[in-house]
């Protein structure tokens, strides 16, 4: 494992946004008691791919097929427990990266995986994100700290302890098709640590430490 003081950390949100607390200037609407989702609603039918990575996610956990020929209600932005989440769709979303997202699955190896969102979209009591995941170069996970960073940015979100040190390998970028996830199962946005490593593309680091659910 090479030097971390050779790394550095990109993609980082505006430090003066509140990561627990949505601006009161925004506007949501509350699904249920974790997840909202950003106004207004783009009612549109899923595409052929869409619906194929939806219906992959119902089939493993016992749910009917989806109706291609429906509307659903797709958002750009996504609350869970108070952090928001973006969609490559989210054309302001500047530097953030806030649509890189580490989540859970109980279906495969590892429990956590990691994946860049492209949309959100509600089927009414269901509320779910489409995805490209990142392939992740080994199981093992780096317990290794970020040296002090010196970019003045980089370090408020260190001396928050906001960045998690947990750094996980990632062979390539996100692969091209896409999966769903309950919204629910997402647990931590993500910065990209960029190495000069010749099998790595890139680490992947939770904005904050989390647990296994």
């Amino acid at each position: 494992m090479s030097n971390y003081s050779n790394y550095f950390i990109i993609s980082l949100d505006n430090p003066l946004i509140s990561f627990k607390n949505i601006s009161v200037r925004s506007k949501w609407s509350q699904l249920s008691s974790r997840v909202a989702f950003s106004r207004p609603a783009l009612p549109r039918t899923l595409s052929d791919d869409e619906a194929a990575a939806v219906n992959v996610l119902f089939a493993d956990s016992g749910l009917p097929p989806i109706d291609g020929l429906k509307e659903y209600s797709f958002a750009e932005r996504l609350s869970v427990d108070g952090t928001v989440y973006h969609s490559a769709a989210y054309k302001r979303a500047g530097k953030s990266c806030s649509k890189i997202v580490q989540f859970f699955s109980q279906e495969t190896e590892p429990g956590h995986l990691f994946g860049e969102v492209q949309a959100f979209v509600t089927t009414g009591s269901i509320h779910l994100a489409l995805l490209k995941q990142y392939p992740i170069l080994v199981s093992a996970i780096c317990s290794v700290n970020i040296n002090p960073p010196s970019d003045e940015i980089v370090k408020i979100y260190a001396d928050a302890k906001l960045l998690g040190s947990h750094h996980v390998p990632i062979a390539g970028p996100p692969g091209p098709h896409l999966c769903a996830v309950f919204c629910e199962s997402i647990v931590a946005k993500c910065v990209k640590v960029e190495v000069d490593e010749r099998n790595v593309f890139v680490y992947l680091t939770p904005m904050t430490d989390i647990n296994c659910r």
